[in-house]
């Protein structure tokens, strides 16, 4: 039978399985894993492009956007992807789907045909089809315990829910080729820029991983390209092959830094806003060393949890073979695959030397499973490829043919088992949790209207390290499914970029002042929790109880005592401390940053670790040793009322003395791209403990303050740049098609 239709079968075959094996991942009514955090996010594209159209927000708001569901606010698609989610709102409403099922149906898709994307990755990097189809059925085949990797385990509604990832990964193959093409042979440019970019918006790790090949691949391509035996002659034809070959490495990467200059330009510049946190599991950033890494490579965790160790040692050998050979794809494969287990060492092996490749230094480094799966898959197909182009050679009688494929069948259907029985055990569960969410819904579904009825605050239901874990709806934790839906929590952190993600993990669920500071207004308890007696009952629904307290809202007023410079890791511990002391004294200390020159004049802190600070005295001392006092602020104020405004807020009060230092504070965390203004000038704002915005207020007045989060003016600059240089470059473009068809 030809090679090519044997491929193809192969293909289809495979996506007949997945399509049936994962059609329960069509029915979820409410996700237990990241996919509640990442479809917050398009339910909170879907609310900015209602604004949108109402014209209330401009178009940017979708590239920048302040998001309050979780840890006090952050300005999160500053640093985080946002195209997909905008992508799904559009083809969700260009197709009347409900939203939710949309994003269910788009993932289960991207699932079911992730070998695809393999496979036609294995075509334009020239392979034949017999060997990707072998490459996309290894793709398959792939399988781990819950490692963040490639395989289903990352994806499912039992797994983690990394659709982000799942998407970048689909368009990694594909990137990669293209890649791989150009800087080999001069081809494919235009696509390669685009896939980059593709993937790169899904998910920018996953990007930024594959990325690291491409200097690999240069590398190798300027090793390979000199072929001359005297030394001078070789030391030429070195300099001029090298140019070459970087001269194209240094064009892809430019042009795909320029296309994504709007995202990466932004996120670097504002690093100092955006958290390194120690409430993550430390394996997330170190990894786990070369000898639990060895371990889990040689039992089969990377590649065959559960049954024999058949892909991986097919990637092994081959891994060692491919240098004895002369095909330089698969040489490539072979040095990304050490060169990735290396880093997936990470920092428990190499401790700071890691940090000597850029952007590595806050990289949850464990990640680098997916690039050791991705090589891995590319060599254990080239290994089965060569044992059949070997059996081939040897013209074996039919017997033999026949008995061969029944035991290659046999093989792989021995290894779908534990991927069939996740993938049961995963519809089980589902099925068993779906009709739970059915049950509970109505009682669910009335809390929520209540909760849309009252003004608008935090909500405190506990937290995933106390009784929040098991308080749900059906088997979702409330806390996520009231995320879900719009409303912001106390102490749920999907994610931990945002400065103040550190502080209210110390939320004290028995004390007032608490509540106060973090406008938590509501609290939702179970029916076995008692609740403190400064909250007043509002309603019962099923075992839903909601209680109201009393708070100033969103604004509080101040005083600043003094000025703490830190670096954006080492302040944990004294916010800690004010937050035992210092802000039930309505004191807020100014945050500052190193080598960040203020106009503040007052007292100052210098923070030297986390726990040793430098008093304006110049003496060391520790924050135990020598407390940093808080004493009560005294002013005269009081706030009148506050708004809520479609990308701020406003409040107004009479502040009826001078008062230096003071500020009003808006319980969000800080941000440069919040803009202030104090009746109707614009004013000046900074970060004051635990991250929010103070604003300074110091002669005595009348006041409207208003604070709008607004897109940043760098990245609107960037955007409308990349689009006149995409449309200029698409007419030029247009124009030489038209001059060659003449």
């Amino acid at each position: 039978m030809n090679r090519k239709i044997i491929a193809y079968t192969i293909l289809i075959l495979i996506i007949i399985f997945n399509a049936y094996l994962y059609r329960g991942e069509l029915t979820i009514l409410a996700d237990v894993n990241d996919n509640i955090f990442q479809y917050s996010l398009v339910d909170e594209a879907k609310n900015i492009f209602q604004e949108v159209l109402k014209g209330k927000l401009s178009i940017f708001y979708l590239f920048d956007s302040f998001n309050e569901r979780w840890n006090e606010g952050f300005a999160l698609s500053t640093y985080y992807a946002h195209l997909p989610q905008a992508l799904l709102v559009i083809g969700a409403a260009i197709t009347g789907i409900d939203l939710y099922l949309f994003f269910n149906i788009v993932k289960y898709l991207f699932l079911i045909l992730l070998p695809v994307s393999f496979f036609f990755g294995g075509l334009i990097l020239g392979l034949p089809h017999l060997l990707a189809a072998l490459i996309a059925l290894i793709t398959q085949l792939t399988f781990t315990n819950g490692f963040y990797g490639i395989d289903s385990s990352s994806y499912l509604w039992r797994g983690w829910g990394l659709s982000s990832q799942q998407m970048a990964v689909f368009f990694l193959p594909i990137a990669f080729a293209y890649t791989y093409n150009y800087l080999t042979r001069g081809k494919n440019l235009a696509q390669a820029v685009l896939f980059n970019f593709l993937t790169a918006e899904f998910h920018f790790g996953i990007f930024y991983m594959g990325a690291l090949s491409y200097p690999l691949i240069t590398g190798l391509e300027i090793v390979e390209g000199v072929k001359v035996k005297e030394w001078q002659k070789q030391t030429r034809e070195l300099v001029l092959v090298g140019w070459q070959k970087l001269k194209k490495l240094f064009i892809l990467a430019f042009l795909t830094f320029f296309s994504l200059s709007y995202f990466i330009i932004p996120f670097y510049y504002f690093d100092n806003y955006r958290n390194f946190s120690f409430w993550d599991p430390w394996w997330k950033f170190n990894s786990f060393g070369v000898k639990q890494a060895i371990i889990w490579l040689l039992n089969g965790e990377f590649f065959d949890f559960n049954r024999w160790q058949l892909i991986t040692f097919l990637a092994i050998f081959a891994s060692i073979l491919v240098f004895k050979t002369k095909e330089k794809l698969f040489k490539l494969f072979g040095l990304l695959f050490v060169f990735y287990f290396f880093i997936f060492f990470g920092r428990a092996t190499w401790g700071n030397l890691i940090d000597l490749i850029p952007g590595l230094s806050e990289f949850h480094l464990h990640r680098f499973i997916v690039m050791v799966q991705f090589s891995g898959i590319f060599l254990a197909g080239w290994l089965v490829n060569k044992l059949l182009d070997y059996l081939k050679r040897q013209k074996l009688s039919n017997f033999f043919k026949y008995l061969i494929l029944i035991v290659l069948l046999i093989i792989v259907i021995r290894a779908e088992k534990p991927i069939v029985k996740y993938a049961w055990e995963n519809d089980l569960w589902l099925n068993q949790a779906n009709d739970s969410y059915r049950q509970e819904l109505p009682d669910y579904q009335a809390l929520v209207n209540k909760l849309k009825q009252l003004p608008r605050g935090r909500i405190y239901v506990g937290r995933p390290g106390n009784w929040g874990r098991d308080f749900k709806v059906g088997h979702t934790a409330l806390y996520m499914a009231l995320t879900r839906d719009g409303f912001p929590v106390v102490g749920f952190a999907p994610e931990s970029w945002s400065p103040t993600s550190e502080s209210d993990q110390f939320f004290n669920e028995a004390d007032i002042d608490y509540y106060d500071i973090f406008n938590s207004r509501y609290l939702v308890t179970p029916n076995n929790f008692k609740a403190p007696s400064f909250a007043k009952h509002l309603g019962k629904f099923g075992k839903y109880n909601l209680y109201e307290i009393k708070t100033d809202g969103w604004f509080t007023f101040g005083k600043v005592p003094f000025e703490v410079t830190s670096k954006k890791d080492e302040l944990i511990n004294l916010v800690k401390f004010w937050l035992e002391v210092g802000f039930k004294n309505h004191q807020y200390p100014r945050i500052n940053f190193p080598n960040v020159q203020t106009n503040y004049t007052g007292k100052k802190i210098k923070i030297v670790d986390m726990t040793t600070y430098i008093d304006e005295k110049g003496e060391t001392s520790t924050i135990w040793q020598k407390p940093i006092e808080f004493l009560p602020a005294n002013f005269w104020t009081d706030l009148d009322k506050e708004e809520i405004l479609p990308a701020g807020y406003q409040t107004s009060f009479t502040l009826l003395n001078d008062c230096d230092n003071c500020v009003v504070v808006l319980k969000q965390t800080y941000h440069p791209n919040w803009q202030v203004t104090i009746n109707g000038q614009k004013g000046e704002s900074f970060p004051v403990f635990p991250f929010y915005i103070g604003i300074p207020i110091r002669r005595a007045g009348t006041y409207t303050v208003r604070a709008i989060y607004q897109p940043n003016s760098l990245k609107i600059a960037l955007i409308w740049l990349e689009m006149a240089v995409f449309i200029i470059w698409f007419i030029l473009h247009r124009q030489k098609e038209i001059k060659f068809n003449k």
